[in-house]
């Protein structure tokens, strides 16, 4: 029984749990983010003078925002052919396989 592998790479239950800790601490910045906005609400409607109906749509703006711009992130993305986010990774064919 042989093994090998390749220089530089990872063993996969390393390299998974990598990409587990990256999507944690993503989820854990959103998580602050929308939370410190509501933190800062008082003093928003202090400052701007915003009704108690109108000091709803700040987390709502945000949120939207958020999102709007990370889907428009994952669009530039994937308008380009050779950048491509898929798991489990292809497997790269040769361009002469392609012809």
């Amino acid at each position: 029984m042989s093994s090998f592998s390749h220089a530089g790479s990872a063993p996969a239950p390393r390299r998974h749990a990598l990409a587990l800790w990256t999507v944690l601490a993503a989820q854990l910045m959103l998580a602050m983010d929308f939370l410190i906005v509501v933190v800062a609400l008082p003093r928003i409607q202090q400052d701007l003078g915003f009704s108690g109906a109108g000091l709803t749509w700040v987390p709502n703006a945000f949120g939207l925002a958020f999102g709007g711009l990370s889907e428009r992130g994952r669009y530039d993305y994937s308008v380009d052919e050779t950048v491509r986010i898929e798991w489990p990774a292809p497997k790269r064919r040769s361009e002469a396989n392609l012809r």
